[in-house]
């Protein structure tokens, strides 16, 4: 309990308490400034968790936590790529399975903003992953690797509840969806492999398939989703993320991190320690992830 409350509660109640304080002094400042829109709330969230990480890993740590983006240029490269890759598996597989299933089906058209896709989704993926496998969670991980994977999906979903056309069914695939994220952090300890699979799964899902992003309709996207339901196959207004197709492409998804996260502790034993041995090195490569594996 002592080391819940030191390591976690304590470092994880500063962190929230800058990260509303910046949030609310950048949204005044936007406000001010009448440069409200999703995309500048979007960039404040993200600001708002960076300066919170910075005071926490300062205030806390004494700089001496690397918070998943540590690794160097090769890693970081090689593991956000990787990211991108699983999450066109994901999703394009779980597209073509609505496709053949369904009377859905694409058309083509009118174009990608590509300007949409760097000043809406790529904060926004960011800042969610700061925020939700950031700092706090990977202090809750040295603690309780399965706790932190479950607490953490689940308010992945709750950031959502109040998005448009929201079901039972989507906010179920939401926090499925924060558990692929969160075994996406454990299987190299580092935030560029989520990261890249959160970018890729909102980018083509959206952008590209014409989906509905989490409730959201884009403008323009590169295909039309011809959607004549039904909606549980399909995923209706809320888009392809309240299909239950999708649950069963996660569930399929969190297998296969689970086996690599497995086999990586396997080819890699130097870096794999007990949760109540030694603690997480400054890389975060120390802490088993074992604990997921076995549950």
């Amino acid at each position: 309990m002592r080391r819940f409350l030191t390591e976690f509660l304590l470092p994880s109640l500063l962190f929230g308490a800058v990260y509303i304080g910046s949030l609310l002094l950048i949204a005044g400042i936007l406000f001010i400034a009448h440069q409200e829109s999703m995309a500048a709330n979007h960039a404040a969230g993200l600001g708002a968790a960076i300066i919170a990480t910075m005071v926490a890993r300062r205030r806390v740590d004494q700089n001496h936590w690397d918070v998943g983006f540590g690794g160097g240029v090769g890693n970081a490269f090689r593991e956000t790529v990787a990211g991108v890759a699983f999450a066109f598996v994901l999703i394009g597989g779980i597209d073509l399975l609505i496709i053949l299933t369904t009377g859905f089906h694409h058309e083509l058209g009118r174009g990608t903003d590509f300007t949409e896709l760097f000043v809406l989704f790529v904060p926004a993926a960011t800042h969610e992953e700061i925020l939700c496998r950031g700092y706090p969670f990977q202090k809750l991980v040295r603690i309780n690797a399965a706790g932190a994977v479950i607490s953490f999906s689940v308010l992945f979903a709750l950031l959502h509840l109040g998005n448009d056309a929201m079901s039972a069914l989507a906010l179920g695939n939401l926090v499925l969806a924060g558990v692929i994220l969160s075994l996406a952090y454990l299987l190299f300890r580092r935030l560029w492999f989520p990261i890249g699979l959160h970018i890729a799964w909102n980018v083509l899902s959206g952008p590209v398939l014409g989906h509905e992003v989490s409730g959201l309709v884009l403008p323009r996207t590169a295909l039309l989703a011809i959607d004549p339901g039904p909606s549980v196959l399909t995923g209706g207004k809320f888009g392809i993320e309240a299909s239950a197709i999708t649950t069963l492409g996660e569930v399929l998804a969190i297998v296969v991190l689970l086996v690599l996260i497995r086999w990586r502790n396997r080819i890699v034993p130097d870096t794999v320690v007990s949760v109540d041995q030694s603690p997480v090195p400054r890389t975060g490569e120390g802490q088993t992830i074992e604990v997921i594996a076995e549950s």
